[in-house]
């Protein structure tokens, strides 16, 4: 019998195990395997590429956000783009995202759709469409002709919001030692084009200028719109395409005279006129002016450039007491009234209905008054909301606070108001404010286009709609801001919190939110909507039909919103 030795023993004992040990591995692979495939079973994917909307061509590189929305903050998963533009991403839970994609040289896009996730979903074939940006050169030469270096160069369009033509400013950029400017990653667009010394280098209100003489300047360099002129109105616009280089813009700055604004104060006998200024602001520079008011209410201001001006009457402790506009062309304004206000105190007592002695929550109220762009808020205190040194006027009053709740009830001592309507006179105003849980919701499908779709709404393409809801308000009150909001790959929308009152629903091509704050552009469109009334706790669903682009085009036309 042959002998066996403990050396042999040992290799017996692991030529067993190692096939043991071998099949164990099998084992837990395949356990292993099979989890990541019930986890894959729980979670989705979105693929998808980025093009150039012009050419169609693939975008490299490019940088592809997946951003999961929730209630206090939003969770990303970035990605990129291959060569031939597309994008992955795996294992996506579910959840509401939205998706966009950025890269220099185009215009960051966001996919109109919202993604609803689900267990399984695999989404494909997502096109990511980027516009490339435009650009405007030039440069900015003084009456001779020669470069100004350091200039102050700014790009400027109008805005329409609240039925408002307002100009809004991008950052300033400046010139460099030849005069040339370059402003790129623009929107297409029509725009104006700004140029005036840097800031820090110009005269102050009470610096003496004088020429080479050293004989007082008569003429002094002013802001100039392109090509050559003092007001925005005499400007001309400069128009670009998507990817279009709008070069050799040429600024020639102007000079001019130096005016002066006079006036009085009228109804002096209200407030005394010991200590009041009149303080005079000039929003493109930011620099303000003050003078005091005579004892019989008049005042001056020299030495001011071409512009528009804003006026205030100031009351040390109160703040602003009236407020007027000026623009000056090439004359002196001399006529200029003031009429001054007594400034409102404006307090609210915040309770939820219910619980009207249970201190509540941090709340921020704020006062948003028509048509002038006025804004201010305040925070809660001891259950006291209060507003220091308002003007007078008509408010909607907004309360932010508790989550799902809205303004029940607005009173003073003598009257209830609609919290679209707070009437704020002079002097001191006491409302009692009382907050509802009981909010409603709307939510609902957009019909598809069954001749295109067979009646499918997971095969349309909702990229390009929206949904908005308007509320209908009442002869007295101000026009309240709209809610906009997209569609999920179902044709699906929902508008949640709402305050109990009467909307208007609209699915229409998307005419973005600022045209949907245009009142003249709600009025032309109110035979188009649906009108639903939500009432307390109400949960609403709808079927909307979408308008036909034709229509909303024809009122963007009309009304000149183009």
């Amino acid at each position: 019998m042959p002998t066996v030795t403990a050396g042999d023993m040992q290799r017996g004992n692991y030529m067993i195990r190692a096939p043991l040990a071998a099949l164990g591995g099998l084992v837990i692979a395949f356990l292993l395997q099979a989890q990541q495939q019930d986890e894959d079973k729980n979670l989705g994917a979105i693929e998808g590429h980025a093009v150039n909307v012009a050419s169609g061509e693939p975008i490299h590189k490019a940088v592809v956000r997946l951003s999961l929305r929730r209630a206090n903050r939003v969770m990303e998963t970035i990605g990129s783009t291959d060569a031939g533009g597309k994008f992955h991403f795996k294992h996506v839970a579910p959840g509401e995202y939205d998706l966009s994609a950025e890269k220099n040289g185009f215009l960051s896009v966001s996919y109109d759709t919202v993604l609803s996730v689900k267990a399984g979903d695999d989404f494909k074939d997502i096109t990511l469409k980027l516009l490339s940006a435009a650009t405007i050169s030039g440069r900015v030469v003084d009456e001779d002709g020669d470069p100004v270096p350091g200039a102050e160069v700014t790009l400027l369009y109008r805005e329409n919001f609240l039925g408002q033509n307002k100009i809004q400013r991008h950052a300033p950029r400046y010139t460099n030692h030849r005069g040339e400017f370059y402003i790129d990653g623009l929107e297409p667009g029509r725009y104006f084009v700004s140029a005036g010394q840097k800031r820090d280098s110009q005269p102050s209100n009470e610096d003496r200028v004088v020429d080479s003489r050293g004989d007082p300047a008569l003429l002094r360099y002013t802001l100039t719109y392109y090509p050559s002129a003092l007001l925005i109105d005499d400007a001309s616009q400069v128009d670009v395409t998507s990817g279009q280089e709008a070069g050799e813009i040429e600024i020639r700055l102007r000079r001019s005279k130096t005016y002066r604004i006079a006036g009085r104060i009228v109804g002096i006998e209200r407030i005394a006129a010991a200590g009041l200024d009149v303080i005079v602001y000039q929003s493109r520079t930011g620099e303000g002016y003050a003078t005091k008011v005579s004892a019989t209410g008049d005042f001056t201001v020299q030495d001011l450039l071409p512009g528009s001006y804003e006026l205030s009457l100031a009351q040390p402790g109160k703040g602003t007491v009236g407020r007027t506009q000026v623009d000056i062309t090439d004359a002196d304004r001399t006529e200029i009234t003031i009429k001054p206000y007594v400034p409102s105190q404006v307090k609210l007592r915040i309770a939820m209905e219910g619980q009207e002695r249970t201190p509540l929550p941090v709340v921020i109220g704020f006062l948003r008054k028509y048509p002038v762009d006025i804004s201010t808020h305040c925070e809660l205190e001891d259950g006291i909301c209060a507003f220091h040194n308002m003007e007078p006027g008509k408010y909607i009053l907004d309360i932010r606070g508790p989550e799902k709740s809205y303004i029940k009830t607005v009173q003073s001592e003598s009257k209830t108001f609609s919290p679209r309507a707070i009437e704020v006179p002079e002097g001191d105003l006491a409302l009692d404010v009382v907050l509802s849980h009981a909010t409603g919701q709307i939510e609902g499908e957009v019909l598809a286009d069954a001749e295109g779709t067979q009646g499918d709404p997971t095969h349309q393409d909702w990229s390009s709609t929206e949904v908005a809801l308007v509320p209908v308000t009442a002869p007295d009150e101000l026009f309240d801001l709209p809610h906009t909001t997209d569609l999920d790959q179902y044709g699906h929308f929902s508008f949640h919190d709402l305050r109990p009152g009467k909307y208007r629903l609209y699915a229409e091509e998307q005419v973005g939110i600022y045209r949907w704050s245009h009142p003249d552009f709600v009025r032309e469109m109110e035979s188009s909507g649906t009108v639903v009334e939500v009432r307390e706790k109400d949960g609403l669903r709808l079927q909307l039909k979408q308008i036909p682009k034709e229509e909303t085009t024809r009122i963007l036309d009309k009304l000149g919103l183009q």
